[in-house]
Parts: structure tokens; C-alpha cells; sequence
């Protein structure tokens, strides 16, 4: 009896001895896999750290940012919205002018300068992304806007720099001071700073876009009468050097030695053409 036992408690071991040597060998290597680099595991083991990240605590091991860093379209006020909507389509307006005006004249000028519009297009976007705003440019088509303003503008600017060259350059002018009088409305109504950096960064590049129209319009012997900002301002801007480059000597009434303006904030914003719209102390004016 006793003999028969010892052969059952036997034949038990035998049977558990494997299964205890699996469970000790995937225990060993969990802790291994875990101790192991990360560039030393393999692509399965990646794949299955990687779906565990923050699932067991939203708290731990996932970003509080959501939609990749996309911020809520309620942290911008109404005139901040349209701002943003309309300037974006601004900047399209710029390119697609230029892009007609290079077309018709083939001056390098319009070539260059539009060439920043796209990538002013670009940055105005992903502020629109930032901010979870759509994007009003559903169709990239020269001439296709959602807003009126600009479809009627668009129109007439293409047809008045059509006439000749200087016209041309002018219409490029034209565009330009209009852009910085909006950036500058804008900033005045925005306290997100990434805003104001980016529109701050927008305004410059306006000002060395109307400073080579103004050089070259000079260099054919034309001239051009300021309808977005005032004149003197206008001046300064045309007549001073880029950051790096000596003054230009481009507009109306050159002067050097003129104190720079460049960076004011004018409170109005004088202008006798409907072209663009204004955001002054958050309401919205179109002109």
C-alpha cells in the first residue's frame, strides 16, 4: 500500500516539474524584457509598451494635451476668430494677385514676394490648427474666397495692375500696406502672445515686401500715394533699410534719418479704399 502511494506522489512530481520550469522561465523573462533598452527590444515588445501607455491611469504616461497640442477654439475671443479668418484669406489674396501680375509682366518681384505669401499662408494655418478653427481656404483656386470683400477685390486689384508694369507695382503697394494695417489691428485685439508673435512676425516680412515693391516702382520711375496707412508712416517704411541692408531710398518724399515707426500701434488707421477689415477694440469694421 505504502509502495503504491510513493509511485502516485512520483509520477505528480514529474508531471509539475515542467509546468513550474515554464512559469519561472516567463516570469525571468518579463523581468528581463522590462530591464532590457529600449532600442534592444524587439518591435512586438514596442508595440505591446507602447499600447499600454497611460491606459491603466489617463494621469500617468499620457500628455495632458490634447489633439496634439490643439487648443480650444473657446480661448479666442470673436474678433480674435475673425481676425485669424480673415487674415488668412488676406494672405491668399497677395499670392494670388502676385501670381496673376508675374503672369502678365513676368518681373521676378512678383515671383519672390509670392512665393512668402505661401508660406504666410502656412503660418496663419496652423494658428487656425492651434486653435481648432477651420480653415476658410477650401478651395485653392486664384480667386476663389469666402468672403465678398475679397472676391470683389481680388477682381479689381488683378484688372488695375494689368493696365502696365508700374500699375502693377502699385497694386503690390496697394496689398501690402493694406496687410500690415490688418496685422497691426489685430495684435491690438489679441492677448495670446503666440498670436502676437506670429502676426508681429507677419507684419515684418509686409514691410520688406512693400519696401522692394517701392524700390523697384522707383527704379521705373514711378510713384505711389499711400491709401491704408498714413503717408509719413508709409514713407518711413518705403525709405528705411531691411534689417542688415542699407536704406533704399524707395516712396514718396525720401528722407534719411527719419526715426523709425515701424514698430507703432496706431490707433487709427486711416484709409479711403473698402478694401480691407479692421479689428479696432474688438469690433470689426470693413473698409
Amino acid at each position: 500500500m505504502k509502495s503504491h502511494i510513493k509511485i502516485q506522489l512520483a509520477m505528480l512530481l514529474l508531471i509539475s516539474l515542467p509546468l513550474l520550469d515554464a512559469s519561472a522561465q516567463q516570469g525571468f523573462n518579463s523581468r528581463k524584457q522590462s530591464n532590457q533598452p529600449q532600442h534592444q527590444r524587439g518591435p512586438q515588445q514596442r508595440a505591446n509598451q507602447q499600447n499600454h501607455v497611460g491606459h491603466g491611469n489617463p494621469s500617468k504616461g499620457a500628455s495632458k494635451r490634447t489633439n496634439h497640442g490643439r487648443s480650444n477654439q473657446g480661448n479666442l475671443s470673436k474678433a480674435e476668430l475673425e481676425g485669424l479668418v480673415f487674415l488668412q484669406e488676406e494672405e491668399k489674396l497677395a499670392r494670388d494677385v502676385y501670381l496673376a501680375m508675374q503672369q502678365k509682366w513676368g518681373d521676378q518681384v512678383f515671383t519672390k514676394i509670392g512665393n512668402s505669401e505661401v508660406q504666410h499662408m502656412r503660418v496663419v494655418g496652423n494658428l487656425l490648427f492651434r486653435y481648432a478653427v477651420p480653415n476658410p481656404i477650401k478651395n485653392n483656386t486664384p480667386g476663389a474666397f469666402t468672403s465678398p470683400e475679397l472676391r470683389g477685390l481680388y477682381v479689381n486689384l488683378v484688372k488695375a495692375g494689368s493696365n502696365s508694369q508700374i500699375d502693377a507695382l502699385k497694386v503690390g503697394l496697394r496689398i501690402e500696406e493694406m496687410d500690415i494695417a490688418d496685422l497691426r489691428a489685430s495684435i491690438l485685439v489679441t492677448q495670446n502672445q503666440d498670436i502676437r508673435q506670429v502676426l508681429g512676425h507677419l507684419e515684418g516680412a509686409s514691410q520688406n515686401h512693400l519696401r522692394a515693391f517701392a524700390s523697384r516702382l522707383k527704379a521705373l520711375g514711378g510713384t505711389y500715394v499711400a491709401t491704408h496707412l498714413p503717408p509719413e508712416e508709409f514713407n518711413q517704411i518705403a525709405n528705411s533699410a531691411a534689417p542688415g541692408k542699407r536704406n533704399q531710398g524707395a516712396g514718396q518724399n525720401s528722407e534719411k534719418g527719419r526715426r523709425n515707426l515701424g514698430a507703432r500701434r496706431p490707433e487709427g488707421i486711416e484709409g479711403n479704399n473698402k478694401a480691407g477689415r479692421r479689428f479696432q477694440k474688438g469690433k470689426k469694421r470693413i473698409r
